[in-house]
């Protein structure tokens, strides 16, 4: 039997959604391939629990791990990228000593560092590449802001040496057609040969069982998720301070870079309907989800075809309607609008959302849950895990 080898930091029992879906893709490849795996021995998130039970991997699945780091991802810059590149050099090297000419290999794009030494890998080895591109550098780092614009040099460096990387690869796999866009100009310059296929991230229809609100009086909106650079959030929480409606709770859950700002934000002005709480294992997506009447996804117009929340199809699969903020050409503006199973707008229309929010009110809780049930069909027939692995088993 041919050969699949996974590299990935993470893999089970994490219960990232980068590991979550490895380790399900892993699963599924067993039936055509002999299926290794390489991956670290840390633990990523501390808070979460994993007492999963439909979380599992398959026996016959060789798994080699290595000494990995406990990071925190709220560590100082510096240090996350020296432990970046040392986990994609011990990676990288493992593979090197273990692949064989044509062994077929699938990566996904964190850490940052491990596509530099697989591209080098590939051109040594004759393996054929696959990527599954979750992250696009250097432009999301440039994006989160840690990159200041004295560094325009050092940019323009690293982002020849990422798209020449990404070139060399056989198969490129996008999370959406905002991230196609973008690929195809990266690699354009180097190579015509690199085939780029999308496939979604699947919503997780089977543990996640739609549930209504208890909510009569009131509609909560939740963001659940990680609070990081990226999506904007003091800005939506500037948003919220101007909004006067006493029907609105808006609910946090979750852990990230920004979540003590926004604590201090919320309490510096003064909001009162604004509440917090922590991280959350994935078996409790259900109870989690279902408590809200609108989910919120944000992200920030500097992140257009740099990433798709994966969260938004298990909003979907919780039957709610999105509330989302953000470019108008990506990717889950596309799918949100285009089925009416939400309410998209842009950063630049501060007022419209003001004025939608402020206009919000419990009688329009049925509406809302007719578009929920929308996201459910939706995710039953466009995103199950079974129609996604699919497209993996085709396409890989």
């Amino acid at each position: 039997m041919e050969k699949l080898w996974i590299v990935s930091e993470l893999f089970y029992p994490e219960e990232t959604s980068t590991s979550y879906l490895l380790t399900k893709i892993a699963n599924a490849m067993s039936n055509k391939y002999d299926v290794n795996v390489i991956c670290c021995n840390g633990k990523y998130d501390k808070e979460k629990e994993n007492n999963n039970k439909d979380f599992n991997v398959i026996s016959s699945i060789n798994i080699i791990r290595i000494k990995g780091s406990k990071i925190n991802k709220n560590s100082n810059y510096i240090f996350l990228l020296y432990k970046a590149l040392k986990i994609s050099l011990n990676l990288s090297y493992c593979l090197f000593k273990r692949v064989a000419r044509h062994d077929k290999v699938l990566i996904v794009t964190t850490p940052v560092f491990l596509l530099l030494f697989i591209s080098v890998v590939k051109k040594i080895k004759g393996i054929y590449w696959s990527v599954l591109v979750y992250d696009v550098f250097p432009e999301n780092i440039r994006a989160t802001g840690k990159m200041k614009n004295s560094s325009r040099l050092l940019y323009k460096l690293l982002k020849k040496l990422f798209d020449k990387s990404y070139s060399y690869a056989d198969k490129l796999i996008v999370i959406g057609r905002d991230m196609e866009k973008v690929m195809r100009n990266k690699i354009g310059h180097f190579s015509v040969n690199t085939e780029i296929s999308i496939i979604e991230n699947w919503a997780e229809v089977n543990s996640i069982t739609p549930r209504i609100s208890d909510n009569k009086d009131k509609i909560t909106l939740l963001y659940a998720g990680n609070m990081g650079r990226v999506q904007g959030l003091l800005d939506l929480i500037n948003i919220i301070s101007l909004i006067r409606n006493d029907e609105l709770i808006f609910s946090f859950r979750g852990t990230g870079a920004l979540k003590s700002a926004m604590m201090d934000l919320v309490k510096s002005k003064k909001i009162r309907n604004v509440l917090f709480d922590g991280g959350y294992s994935r078996n409790k997506q259900s109870e989690i989800l279902g408590s809200c009447d609108i989910a919120l996804i944000t992200l920030a117009d500097e992140m257009y075809g740099l990433a798709v929340p994966s969260k938004s199809y298990n909003i979907m699969a919780a039957g709610k309607p999105i509330l989302y903020i953000g470019n108008s050409g990506s990717e889950i503006w596309k799918v949100v609008s285009d089925n009416k199973i939400g309410f998209c707008f842009q950063w630049t229309e501060k007022e419209r959302l003001i004025e939608f929010l402020n206009n919000l009110s419990t009688s329009q809780l049925e509406t809302l849950r007719e578009m929920g049930n929308r996201a459910r069909k939706l995710a039953e027939y466009s995103y199950s895990e079974s129609v996604i692995l699919g497209k993996y088993l085709d396409i890989i």
